[in-house]
């Protein structure tokens, strides 16, 4: 089954603002009186409930509700390299710093990230720091390996 393009695909360092980013689209969206699912850690569900509130906000593993459809609505999954239910919908937006590397041409298998450049057609966002964060990317090099250091602070996810 092929699953169409999504609303949003956002593939960015950490500290960037992805999750900043996320919910002001999911108030667009809520304002809008579009139903708004927002999947998250765990932990991270009352943070999300308190700056999204109308939305239902669910850790990556709880379940959602049995009756609810999930062509309704718009999903948005924060980091969702990183969560273990993660699923790949046309409705939804996505945004995570990358996890880990790939090679170039593969193929996308069970890889959300990659199903979801493909479906993409290659597009995502990337954003980088608007603020000079040269002190903590200089720490940063020095306490992670070079491969963590490029995924993490620069983004990369293809060797």
């Amino acid at each position: 089954m092929t699953v169409g393009r999504p609303l949003g695909l956002e593939i960015s360092p950490r500290m960037t603002g992805k999750t900043t980013r996320l919910i002001a689209k999911a108030k667009e969206h809520l304002a809008k009186g579009d139903l708004v699912r927002v999947v998250c850690s765990s932990g991270h569900q009352d943070y999300f409930s308190k700056q999204i509130p109308g939305a239902l906000v669910r850790s990556h593993r709880q379940q959602f509700p049995a009756n609810l459809d999930p062509e309704e609505g718009v999903w948005f999954y924060d980091e969702f390299e990183w969560l273990a239910n993660a699923q790949h919908r046309a409705n939804a937006y996505y945004y995570s710093s990358p996890r880990f590397t790939r090679k170039i041409g593969c193929d996308a298998g069970s890889d959300l990230l990659l199903q979801l450049l493909y479906a993409n057609e290659g597009r995502f966002e990337r954003h980088y720091w608007c603020a000079d964060m040269s002190e903590c990317l200089e720490e940063a090099r020095l306490s992670y390996a070079p491969d963590e250091f490029r995924r993490l602070f620069l983004g990369e996810f293809f060797e």
